[in-house]
């Protein structure tokens, strides 16, 4: 028997389509994860990832079909024909936490005068060792973004396969660039913490993990070819299945 803990994780799945008639994402939550957010660890010190929550309104809903429109969907081969997998929690769910990874850390500094606040910069690492870190505080933020929100009582899908992002790559990065700074000028300003003009405007950002969220996941054991507006998707328990053994070792 599992203890009501354990079934938050024993009954999760990675829900991909959400109830159209359960929609509420509570403003305390919201101000909950926010309060937290900046008492996660990091590696190395550095903020090489910037965390972004989207509505399903207005322009925040526009934005999230650009998302997946133009980013997060696959071929896949199901039942012998290829299909364009969309993964449509990015577009569909309640609410959507987006990871925007960005070419800060990867700025030319040439000495500290140009810190400019957004990494603890330590000079003797190289472009490679940044790109690593990064990914990882990626990561770190998801687990504990998945686990919070679990806690919350909500349910969870989490998507980072950005296929689609690599066909015509130059100008989805500047559509997604634009967009941000656009319309959060003052927010990434203000967590760049920026020296200079010259600094911000040369700052591009890309589309990472999205944490996909909403009160009720809808849930089919059958693994399934559905349809959503314009948009096919795989329903069932497909990622990830029950493991049979755990990779952790406590003796």
């Amino acid at each position: 028997m599992y203890t009501d803990k354990e079934k938050i994780w024993t009954d999760r799945y990675t829900v991909r389509k959400f109830s159209e008639d359960s929609r509420e994402i509570k403003s305390q939550d919201l101000q909950y994860i926010k309060n937290i957010f900046k008492h996660i660890p990091t590696q190395c010190g550095t903020k090489s990832v910037i965390w972004l929550y989207l509505s399903d309104q207005g322009k925040d809903l526009e934005f999230r079909k650009w998302l997946i429109d133009n980013v997060y969907s696959a071929e896949l081969n199901f039942e012998g024909k290829t299909i364009r997998e969309y993964f449509l929690p990015v577009y569909q769910s309640p609410g959507l936490f987006l990871a925007i990874n960005s070419n800060i850390t990867f700025i030319d500094m040439k000495d500290k005068n140009d810190y400019v606040g957004y990494q603890n910069r330590e000079y003797e690492k190289i472009e490679y060792d940044y790109s690593r870190i990064s990914m990882r505080n990626e990561g770190i933020y998801t687990g504990v973004l998945l686990s919070e929100l679990l806690h919350l009582n909500y349910s969870v899908g989490t998507f980072g396969c950005t296929n689609y992002f690599g066909k015509d790559k130059e100008n989805k990065t500047k559509y997604f660039t634009n967009y941000l700074k656009e319309n959060y000028e003052n927010e990434l300003k203000s967590i760049v913490n920026y020296q200079s003009n010259d600094v911000y405007d040369n700052i591009v950002f890309i589309p990472g993990t999205t944490i996909t969220f909403g009160p009720k996941g809808e849930y089919s054991s059958t693994y399934k070819l559905e349809h959503y507006e314009n948009y096919d998707y795989v329903m069932g328990r497909k990622a990830p299945e029950h493991r049979k053994v755990s990779n952790i070792i406590i003796k």
